[in-house]
């Protein structure tokens, strides 16, 4: 088995394809297939420029401290990009670092969550229906609108719960625990029990009342800010197993989520995403 390089090596990496970078961006991820999926992603932003290289550096806290050792100005164009994770939730995540981006959105596989880009996706995958009875079929504003209402206060929970346990299995722990249907809807009462788990660790840890008042106040900060509760949601790890769950529902015929996942880069809206470039002009 090959070392695995140190995290100052893989930032160097990208000395070696500055001919192929206007901008040289860092990112989290280093998964398979989670730097092509970047690159994809991310060149679409930059359309004005050349992204041809994106460069994983690993978990969070990684990035996070390439950035703040790299605040002096000059040098190329650089961008250090991480999720909100649940300290979206909470407004913890840092702020202040020059060439830091902070997305606005649990993660960045988030912004795949777009009706267009899956119906599409859909109909180059399926054999025989067309645009509409898909759409139809996938109802994907109402699937993603109760899972915004089943989901949304267990993530709540998971930011509480993380903010005074951090060792404590939150967002890691499997959707599909949640999920007995193929059809890609929770259960009630799995989701239940586990909101239940959730709460009698902050009970524990906490009290009832102090227990309350956290909940609520990360729900008002929640509602306060303009973002819709599935910004809140991991997409990583719960929306997209879902709704990849509720493609091969409708048709059989999709290729694994990795190669789907990608095809959805290619495919969604990016507006929003755009935000990033904005940063560019702080380096």
């Amino acid at each position: 088995m090959r070392p695995e390089r140190s995290v100052s090596g893989k930032k160097a990496k990208s000395v070696f394809f500055r001919r192929f970078n206007d901008i040289d961006i860092y990112v989290e991820d280093t998964a398979c297939g989670s730097k092509k999926f970047y690159e994809i992603l991310l060149q679409r932003v930059f359309d004005y420029c050349r992204v041809k290289n994106v460069f994983p550096i690993g978990c969070k806290q990684s990035v996070l401290a390439q950035c703040r050792s790299d605040q002096q100005p000059g040098g190329r164009k650089r961008l250090y990009i991480v999720d909100g994770d649940l300290e979206l939730l909470t407004n913890s995540n840092p702020s202040g670092y020059v060439r830091l981006v902070v997305l606005d959105s649990y993660c960045i596989e988030n912004y795949l969550v777009d009706e267009n880009a899956f119906v599409t996706a859909i109909h180059e995958y399926d054999l025989e229906d067309n645009i509409a009875k898909i759409k139809c079929k996938f109802s994907f504003k109402a699937f993603i609108s109760k899972l915004e209402k089943d989901l949304f206060n267990l993530f709540v929970l998971y930011a509480a719960v993380k903010s005074i346990s951090p060792s404590t299995t939150t967002v890691a722990y499997s959707v599909r625990h949640l999920t007995p249907s193929s059809a890609g809807i929770p259960d009630r009462k799995l989701l239940k029990n586990r909101q239940t788990e959730m709460q009698n660790i902050l009970f524990e840890k906490t009290n009832k009342s102090r227990t309350k008042k956290t909940v609520s106040e990360i729900k008002c900060y929640c509602k306060g800010i303009n973002r819709q509760p599935i910004d809140f949601i991991s997409a990583k790890d719960y929306i997209l197993p879902l709704l990849f769950m509720r493609m091969r529902y409708i048709t059989p015929n999709c290729p694994r989520n990795s190669i789907i996942r990608q095809r959805l880069a290619f495919l969604c809206d990016i507006s929003r995403l755009k935000v990033i470039i904005e940063s560019v002009s702080l380096t």
